[in-house]
Order: structure tokens, then sequence, then C-alpha cells
């Protein structure tokens, strides 16, 4: 027998592949090639070239008026022809080297509305709702209204779902050119505890999470039935810290990837915070009363008109459903605290107004034990353990929203009106070293609100929200003697008062200045189509202070009786690009920033000069996401940031913080890089892991300095920050175990080459943590007591590493004061039941179980363990 070389051996093959691709159908045929913008029959010729066979048809049968844009890669030749004609059913024929296409009788198209409802007749939003064996399908709005158009005629099968409660299938017809209304009643699921799962986002928290923009969505329904405040749940999330200066309503100073105070700015509703009536920032905001936080870290939306300069927190109050309902929360814990919360809306079926209303009520007596220096008879300081015995707090506050939506010169129309008031007491100075028995302030903001919106074409949809705030503050300390951290008054060796030299205890003050703040934040986007958007916003904001010292004589210049006000106008553009596929998009803006400050001021001879200043800066970024897979996707991000000094930056507060008019803007490079890996499903546990890297590099950045009793604000010429944070949760198959972890690191250094403090460069930012962490589980049981109950046992803890709190090469290494590193945890247990289909839940919890001491920005002492329980009712 004859050998058989290798080339014959290689032409065997060749011909026997060639011979099975002659036997393989023709319409699984694969196929690449791009149509832009073509018909359908040239689609067809193009086809026949590339695939190299005959494709008959009739030109009647042709699609009228259908244009294909699309990319096919290596795909079957059968679906390319199938996708081609569209809605329309084809029937294909095929030999080697033929393909014959039949149209079948066209049937008639109907359409399908509805609502989705649960057993107490409230409406389930976000709820999926699909055409069994179709692509048609929608997802139901806040009342719970779906619609589904352009269904094919005949029988179907309705399949509805909702996270928490039973899927349902519903049996529905469909008639040609008619519109069909079926409305579906949903029961609850009651093996599923809504408060832990943690697939069933909203649309809209997906939407967000999706987009290309650095966000981070934190929702509230866990933190809702649990006493942790607002400041809490945000340090848990990644980047977050939120620093006190003592317990409930002391004040907070809330910072993401080390960037804090007004350089990250804070909204409600897309407003800015402090004109919304919440004075003490976002702590201490009740969580009863919102939704869910949305974090934009270091890119801002131009939406919020906002000059941020390390991101912006915006704050989501509670979305209002069809009908009447509502809940009603109360609190009660350690150190006097009582804390009550109420929202209700009313939103009648079929008609066009609704109204909301909201409101809370904090009291705290904020004695809990700190460890003080007290002198004896002798003068001579003991270490001591002691009652905070001057730390009263007392806020309250509502808004009352009312509307019109779904006319046809407006979808919403809003007028909302707010009030709070805030009486506290001060305990201390900044660091505190001195305590004070009499110092007392107090705070009152109302204002309102007007807000209009409206879509055309499915085109153009336009914002305007106009708005005004007065902010009025009170300081008194007229106080004469002095007081001991016991509250006990100070004695000489014959047991006399001691008496001070003159009054006040921080400065002889009898203050009322009211700040008044008006706004407009216009808000305009034109979809060119369904991938391409442009968007433009202006948003101008004007603020102005008058007041009085009434302790100045009146042969004295009071510098709160000077002129003093700012006026920002801050405009932007966006583009945004979403790709076909839906794996891309990309955000492309600029931003024009403009101040104008007027202000008087008197020199030691009491000569009072004008000082006007006028400034304008422009900046902009970008924004990019990709989806790898469909769990992963990767976000990118850069904005020059710009950040105008604020109004208590530039003006002070006319006692404890002096002025600077002086102060330039704060311009910064930020930069992010993240992945993101989501397996959600139903049916297997639940992983999620999400890495971010960050940069922020900033110039003249403004930080507060200062002593003990006096502090002001100045810029350093160069500060660079980077850092990495890390967050991952995993929940259980059947959704009764959730864990979650985050964790930050902050290089957050002074780069200053230049100035009085290029002496610290390569030191960190003094008073602020570069490592911290936190951990969250939870474990449910379901049917405890009956089968509309359950349990849930939680644990959060707290990892803060120790800190310095000023410049680390200042003086002695081991003579530096450190904040010290701590390590917290809080626990408790929820029990929820369902009576006459209103829940009714309750939740005991311990704060800081270990009683560690807990020292936070300037070494001020925190609360030790604490005992809360509260309860919701949900109607």
């Amino acid at each position: 027998m004859n050998r058989i070389s290798g080339h014959s051996v290689l032409l065997l093959l060749l011909f026997g592949w060639i011979q099975i691709q002659a036997q393989q159908p023709l319409l699984e045929k694969k196929i690449s090639i791009e149509f832009r913008n073509e018909s359908v029959g040239e689609a067809l010729d193009r086809l026949m070239n590339e695939a190299n066979c005959t494709i008959n048809f009739r030109s009647a049968d042709l699609p009228p008026d259908r244009q294909i844009s699309k990319v096919y890669v290596a795909t079957a030749l059968g679906k390319i022809i199938r996708e081609l004609w569209g809605d329309h059913q084809i029937i294909l024929r095929a030999t080697r080297t033929d393909i014959t296409v039949k149209v079948a009788p066209k049937k008639g198209k109907g359409n399908l509305q509805g609502y989705l409802k649960d057993e107490n007749n409230q409406p389930v939003p976000f709820a999926t709702v699909a055409i069994k064996g179709t692509s048609r399908g929608s997802v139901t709005d806040e009342s719970g209204y779906f619609e589904i158009q352009e269904i094919i005629e005949g029988g179907h099968t309705l399949v509805a779902s909702s996270t928490g409660y039973l899927s349902k299938k519903q049996e529905i017809t469909i008639r040609p050119n008619e519109t069909v209304t079926e409305n579906i009643i949903l029961s609850t699921d009651v093996k599923q505890l809504d408060e832990v799962i943690v697939e069933g986002q909203s649309q809209k928290v997906q939407e967000l999470i999706q987009s290309a923009q650095a966000i981070t969505v934190v929702e509230t329904r866990i933190a809702k039935v649990q006493t942790a405040d607002l400041g809490e749940v945000m340090s848990r999330t990644q980047g977050v810290n939120i620093q006190r200066s003592g317990g409930l309503g002391s004040s907070a100073q809330f910072s993401l990837n080390g960037l804090s105070g007004n350089q990250v700015r804070l909204f409600l509703d897309g407003i800015p915070l402090v004109a919304m009536g919440y004075l003490n920032g976002l702590a201490n905001v009740p969580v009863n009363l919102i939704e869910r936080v949305e974090i934009y870290r270091g890119v801002v939306p131009i939406r919020f008109g906002a000059d941020a300069l390390g991101g912006a927190v915006n704050i989501v109050s509670n979305e209002a459903f069809e009908g009447t309902g509502g809940d009603i929360s109360y609190q009660k814990g350690s150190f006097g605290t009582h804390r009550f919360a109420a929202n209700l809306n009313h939103r009648p079926k079929g008609k066009s107004y609704f109204i909301n209303a909201s409101g809370f009520l904090d009291r705290a007596k904020n004695n809990f034990k700190i460890d003080v220096e007290i002198p004896d008879a002798r003068g001579r300081l003991t270490p001591q353990t002691v009652e905070r015995f001057h730390d009263d707090y007392l806020a309250r506050g509502g808004n009352l929203e009312l509307g019109i939506r779904n006319r046809k010169w407006a979808d919403n129309l809003i007028i909302r009106g707010f009030f709070s008031r805030i009486d506290q007491d001060l305990q201390h100075n900044f660091a505190m070293t001195v305590p004070y028995g009499e110092v007392t302030t107090g705070r009152t903001s109302f204002g309102g609100l007007l807000k209009w919106d409206k879509s055309w074409n499915d085109k153009w949809s336009l914002e305007n929200t106009a708005g005004i705030a007065r902010n009025g503050q009170e300081v008194l300390d007229t106080a004469t003697v002095i007081y001991t951290w016991d509250g006990e008054l100070s004695r000489d060796l014959d047991g006399n008062l001691i008496r001070r030299n003159g009054r006040g205890e921080r400065g002889a003050s009898d203050i009322k200045f009211r700040d008044i703040r008006t706004y407009n934040r216009f808000y305009l986007e034109y979809a060119i189509n369904q991938y391409h958007k442009l968007r433009f916003s202006s948003a101008p904001t004007h603020e102005e202070r008058a007041g009085e010292n009434a302790l100045i004589p009146d042969d004295q210049l009071d510098r709160l009786e000077l002129e003093n006000s700012l006026f920002n106008v801050i405009n932007g553009v966006e583009y945004e690009y979403a790709s076909p596929n839906e794996r891309s998009s990309l955000q492309g803006f600029a931003k024009n920033y403009n101040q104008y400050l007027a202000a008087e001021l008197f020199d030691a001879a009491g000569v009072v000069t004008q000082n006007n200043r006028r400034t304008s800066n422009y900046g902009g970024g970008v924004s990019f996401r990709h989806n790898l897979t469909r769990k992963w996707n990767i976000k990118a991000s850069y904005e020059r940031a710009i950040r105008l000094p604020g109004f208590f930056e530039v003006f002070g507060d006319g006692l404890f913080v002096a002025e600077r008019l002086d102060l330039r803007p704060e311009r910064s490079h930020n930069a992010n890089l993240s992945t993101n890996f989501n397996n959600a499903s139903a049916g297997r546990a639940l992983i999620r892991l999400e890495v971010n890297l960050f940069l922020r590099q900033v110039q003249d950045f403004i930080q507060l300095l200062g002593t003990n009793d006096f502090s002001f604000h100045t810029n350093i010429e160069d500060v660079a920050s980077r850092g990495v944070e890390l967050t991952s949760s995993w929940t259980s198959k059947n959704r009764r175990l959730t864990m979650k972890t985050s964790g930050t690191y902050i290089s957050y250094v002074n780069v200053s080459n230049t100035g009085i403090y290029a002496a610290f460069k390569g030191d960190r930012l003094p008073n602020r943590p570069y490592f911290f962490a936190s951990y969250s589980g939870g474990y449910s049981f379901k049917d405890v007591l009956s089968k509309n109950d359950g349990l849930s046992v939680f644990i959060n803890t707290r990892f803060v590493n120790q800190f310095f709190r000023a410049w680390e090469s200042a003086g002695r290494r081991d003579s530096k004061q450190v904040i010290p590193t701590q390590f917290t945890q809080n626990g408790g247990v929820t029990y929820y039941t369902t009576l006459t289909g209103k829940r009714l839940s309750f939740t005991a919890e311990i704060q800081n179980i270990s009683n560690a001491k807990v020292f936070d920005f300037f070494g001020v002492q925190r609360p030790g363990r604490a005992f809360n329980f509260k309860s919701i009712f949900n109607f």
C-alpha cells in the first residue's frame, strides 16, 4: 500500500469540510453584515450577495416604510431574514442554494393597560408585567399603572411579579385595534421579609446604578425599622465618614473620599438641604422621612446646579403612591432620647390633585458620661467621669406639599412649604476643654418652593423650581459665673462664687440674625433620539444676611448690621449617548461658575468701606460605563471641578468663626475608576462586589483652622487625595442571611510648595481619618408566631484607625494629640406582623455594645452604650 502524503491528508480534510458545509442548512449559515438606514429590499439584495444565495419573495410582501440600521456578527441567516420583516409573521423554506419567504396572514394588534394592586388595594410600584412567550412587557409606575402596546391579537397569558409578592398568571384576550383593561391583584408572599430582600430595587435605582455616573445608592428600607439615624446609616457606606461633636443634634461633618463640609453638596429632592429646613445637616435628618440617598462621587450631574468639589449627596423623600396611606414611627432611647416621625399622602384614584405631608419631633438630654478633669478644693485637676449636664436638644418641623399632575399644561405642579425649629444647649468649646453652663442657641427655618415640569412629544422635557428660605439663628451667652464639668459653680476656698471679669462663657453675645436664600433651578432636556440626549441647566442663588448683637453698645459698629451678600450663577450643558445594545453609555458636560460678593468692612477707626468681588470659572468632565458581561461592568469618570466659597466660610457666624472675604475658589481634578460585579438572579445566592479607585488633586483647598474657642477658614495651596474603596455583600439562596463589608483607605496629604503651609508638605491633613471599615449582617426567621409575621436579628460594626488632630510633623511625635483607634458594634432584633392588612414592626437595639470610648473630630467624646426601642405603624 502506498503511503499517503501529508498534502493528500490536507486535501482530504479540506474536501470533507467543504462537503459538510455544503450539507449545512442554508438558514443556519453564519453571516456578518452591517445595515445602515436601508429599506428591507435593499438589505435583502446585499444579504444575497453576502450569503451567495437566492432569496425569493414578493415585493408586495415587503414591510412598507421600514428602515434597517443594525450590525450582525456571525448570526444565522434565517434569524437575520426574520428580523428584517420585524413583527410580521413569515415562513421560510430553503434548499441548498435558495430561500423562499412567505408572509403569513397578518394578525391585528391591540393594547393592554391596567393597575397592579395588593390585597389592601394599595398600588404595587416597579413590578414586572409581561406577555408570556413574547418580548412584550412593562414595569408599573408609582401608582401601579402599566401599559403594553402592539400585542398580536388572540389569547395570551399575562404574568405579573414583584419582590415580596406571589407571582400571578392571568389569561387575557387581545382584540385588534382595541385597548383591553386588566386589573391584577397580587398576594403578599409572607415568606419574604421585605426589609431584607436585596434584589427588589426600584426601576429608578436600577437606572441610576446602570448609568455612567459614579454613583452609590443607599436605600432605607432596612434602616427605617432600625434605630440608627441617617448619619449612622451613611457611615456604613464605602468612602463615607461622619464626624460628630456629641450625641443627637450635635454638629456633624460629612466626608466623601476625604473631602468634607461644603466641598460635598447636600440636597433634598435636588434642592440644597439648607434651603429645605434641615439646619443641622444630613446626619440628623429623620431616616423615616426618606426613600433613598444618592451619593455622587467626584462628578456631579448638571441638573443639581452645584459647585461641588468632591461630589454630592441627594436625599430623596418618600415616594407617594395612589390612594391614601402613610406611616408613623416612635423611638425611645438612652440619654433622654425621643424621636417621632410621620408621613401621610393622599392621591385619589382618577383625580389630578394630591396632598403629601410629613413631620418630625426629636428630643434628647444627651446626658451620657464623659471623662474630664475637675479642679479640687485646692485647684488641682483630677480625672473624673461625669454626666453631661447642659446639652438638651429639641427639634421639630414639617412640610406640606400640594400638587396637580397629568394635566395638558403640566405633568406636575407642586407647591411645598416647610417649617423647622431647633433649640439647643451648648456644652463646651470646640475641643471639649472648657465646659459651658448657660450658652444656648436657637435656629428657625421656614420657606417654600414652586416646582413645574412638563414633557412634549417624547423629545423635550423641562423642570423649573423656584424657592425661598429664611434661616434665623439666635445665640445667647451672658453668664457671669463659671461652671465645672459636674454642673457645679466654681467657688474659691472660702466657698464664694468665682465671677467672670465680663459676661459670656465664649464671648458676651445676644445675637440674632437671619439668612435669606432665594434660588431657581432650570433644567431642560432634548432627546435627539433614543440614543442621544442634550441637557442644559442654570441655577442662580442669592444669599444675604442681616442681624445684630444686642450687647454691642449703640456707639460701636456691629459686624452683623453691615451688608453681606453672595450671588452665584452656575450654568451647565451635557451630552449623553447610550449604545443601541445598552452595554455602554457616555456623558460629557461643561460648567460655568460665577460669584458676585458684596460686603461692607470697617477698620479700627470705624470707617466703613465697600468690598465687592466677582469671579468666573469654567469646568467640565466626562463619565463612561461599559458592561463587560451581564454581571460585570466598569465605570470611569473625570471632572475639572470648581467650588465657590460658601456664605458661612466668607462671612463667618459673627461670633465663633471669623470672616474671610479673600477666600479663593477651590479647583480640583477628580477621577474615578470602578468595577462592579452583580450576579443578582432568582434561585441562587446573591454576590455583589465593587472596587473604586479615586484621585482628587485640589488647588486652594479651603480648610477650617483655629484654636479651641475661635476658628477661621483659609486656603491651602495644594492638597492631593488618592484612595481605594471596596464593598462586598452576600445573601443566601433563601434570602435569610445577609452580610456586607466595606472599607476605605485615603492618602490625603498637603503637597504645597509655597505659602505658610509648605512647611507641612507631605503631612496628612489634620483631623481626618484615613482608614475606616464597616460590617453589617443579619438573619431572618419566618412564620415565628403566625403566617403573617417575621423576625430578623442584625449587627453592625465600624472600625476607624487612629489619626492626628494637628499636622503630623509639628512637635514631638510622642506628645501629639491623637484620636485613638475605635471599634464599635450595634446589634438588635426586629419583629413585624401584619394585622388587617397593616404592617406593625418593633425593634430593640443596643448601640456601642462594648461601651467603647468613642471620640471624633477635635477629640470630642461621643456617647457610650445606649439602648433604643422603635415601633412603626404602616397604613
